[in-house]
C-alpha cells in the first residue's frame, strides 16, 4: 500500500524545520545561507531566512530548489522529509563523510611510507657505496621488508584485541561485584556519585545548554562580545522602562558535525525595541562553569526583571483566579474519609 502523503501544511513545518537543521549542519549562518540564495537572484535577506525557519513565510517551489542547492543537496526531497527521517540523512551523509576521508588519510598515510621506503632504500646504497659500514640485513628485513599493507592489519587485529579486552574486563568486574553483594557487602550505586544541583535548580532542570527552545530568535542588529562580563556591563546600561525587553537566550554548543575552526560555546541574548519594531542580539564565549553565573543573572532584573512587569497584571489575574477556584473546591469537597 504507498504511502500517503503529509497534508500542504505539515510539508511547510518540514521545510522550515530542515532548513534550520541543515544550515546548522553544514555550519552556516542565516546571513551566509541569505547570501547563496542572493547568488541565485533571489531576494533575500538573514531576516527571511529567520522567517522561514520559525514558520512565519511560506517557501515557494523555486525557492526550495534554490534553498536545496544552497544547502549543498542533491535533491529537494530532504527537506520536505519529515525532520527525523531528513536528520539521519545527514548523519548518514556525515558518517558517509568521515570514513572517505579517514580512508583517504590512511591512503596518503601509505603513500608517505611508500616514499619513506623508496627514501631508505636510496640513503642506505649511498652510504654504503660511500663505504660507511652498516649492517644491510638489518635495513632489509627492518622496514625495508615490511609492507604498507600490514599496518591496516595491525590495525584491525589491535582493534579486535582492545573490544575482546574490554569484554573481558567488564565481565570480570561485574563478577566480582556481584560476588561482593552476595557476601552482604553494600556497593554505592551511580546515584551515589551524582553530585546535588546547584542551589535554585532541581535534578529535573535542565541545564541552560540542553534546554531546547520552542521558538527561534531574529538576530536583527548583532553584536559580538568579548566575554560575560562585558554582556552584563553591556546590559545593565539598558533602561527598565519597557523600550528595550529581552525575549530570549540561547547557549549554543559548537557545531561538532562541521567543526569550525576557534569555535567556541556561545551566550546570545535576543532582544527587541518594542516601540520601534526591531530586533536585536549580543553574544559572547562562554563555558559551562559560569552556567550558575548565568542563571542568577537571567533570573536577575536585567532580565527577568524586564519581563516581570510586563506579564505581572495577567499572571496576578491567572494566580487569583486559580486561587478562587481552589478555595471552592476545598469549600464544596466532601469531609471525611474517602
Amino acid at each position: 500500500m504507498d504511502e500517503v502523503p503529509p497534508p500542504p501544511a505539515d510539508i511547510d513545518h518540514y521545510v522550515a524545520v530542515n532548513v534550520r537543521e541543515l544550515r546548522e549542519h553544514r555550519g552556516l549562518s542565516q546571513g551566509e545561507l541569505a547570501l547563496r540564495m542572493i547568488e541565485q537572484g533571489f531576494e533575500f535577506t538573514q531576516a527571511t531566512i529567520s522567517k522561514i525557519e520559525a514558520g512565519h513565510r511560506s517557501v515557494k517551489v523555486s525557492e526550495v530548489l534554490a534553498l536545496g542547492r544552497a544547502l549543498g543537496l542533491g535533491a529537494v526531497l530532504p527537506l520536505a522529509e519529515r525532520p527525523e527521517i531528513s536528520e539521519r540523512r545527514v548523519e548518514l551523509e556525515v558518517a558517509d563523510r568521515e570514513a572517505r576521508k579517514a580512508y583517504e588519510a590512511v591512503k596518503a598515510a601509505a603513500a608517505t611510507y611508500l616514499r619513506a621506503q623508496r627514501d631508505l632504500s636510496l640513503t642506505l646504497r649511498e652510504a654504503r657505496d660511500a663505504g660507511l659500514g652498516v649492517d644491510a640485513e638489518y635495513y632489509r628485513w627492518g622496514w625495508l621488508a615490511t609492507p604498507a599493507e600490514q599496518a591496516v592489519i595491525e590495525a584491525r587485529v589491535q582493534l579486535d584485541e582492545h573490544d575482546r579486552i574490554t569484554g573481558q574486563q567488564i565481565s570480570r568486574v561485574s563478577a566480582v561485584l556481584e560476588t561482593l553483594r552476595e557476601h552482604g557487602l553494600e556497593l554505592p550505586g551511580p546515584e551515589a556519585w551524582d553530585p546535588p544541583p546547584p542551589v535554585g535548580r532541581s535534578r529535573e532542570t535542565p541545564r541552560l545548554w540542553e534546554f531546547d527552545h520552542p521558538f527561534y530568535g531574529d538576530s536583527g542588529e548583532d553584536e559580538d562580545l568579548s566575554s560575560f562580563a562585558e554582556l552584563r556591563e553591556c546590559l545593565a546600561g539598558h533602561p527598565h522602562d519597557g523600550s528595550t525587553v529581552i525575549y530570549r537566550w540561547d547557549w549554543r554548543l559548537p557545531n561538532t558535525t562541521y567543526p569550525s575552526p576557534g569555535e567556541c560555546e556561545e551566550l546570545i541574548i535576543f532582544g527587541l525595541f518594542p516601540r520601534v519594531s526591531r530586533t536585536w542580539s549580543l553574544r559572547c564565549p562562554i563555558s559551562k562553569d559560569q552556567e550558575d553565573e548565568v542563571r542568577e543573572w537571567l533570573q536577575g532584573p536585567d532580565v527577568l526583571g524586564q519581563l516581570a512587569p510586563l506579564w505581572a497584571p495577567v499572571l496576578d489575574a491567572a494566580a487569583s483566579k486559580a486561587g478562587r477556584a481552589g478555595s471552592a473546591v476545598s469549600d464544596t469537597a466532601p469531609q471525611g474519609d474517602w
